[in-house]
């Protein structure tokens, strides 16, 4: 089914200052759901937001691959 903003809760709601949502039923932009690295992130960005922490979350894993290497792997399947 097709997501749409504001089907899932913000990790932190507006205003709380004590109170987080975590794991694959929460909001965060530009990710996909329902990995490990998912509910890492969302359990560590609550954390970094109420703790005022000033540390950068995990990177995300966006699986694009340079044009190269696709190319290269589609020559050697083709062999």
């Amino acid at each position: 089914m097709p997501r749409e903003a504001g089907d899932r809760p913000q990790l932190v709601p507006d205003g709380s200052g004590n109170f987080a949502f975590i794991g694959q039923f929460t909001e965060i932009p530009d990710d996909v759901v329902f990995t490990v690295e998912y509910s890492v992130r969302t359990a560590q960005t609550a954390v970094y937001k109420l703790l005022n922490i000033d540390k950068k979350i995990s990177g995300m894993y966006h699986g694009n691959h340079p044009a190269k290497v696709l190319f290269d792997s589609l020559v050697t399947m083709v062999r």
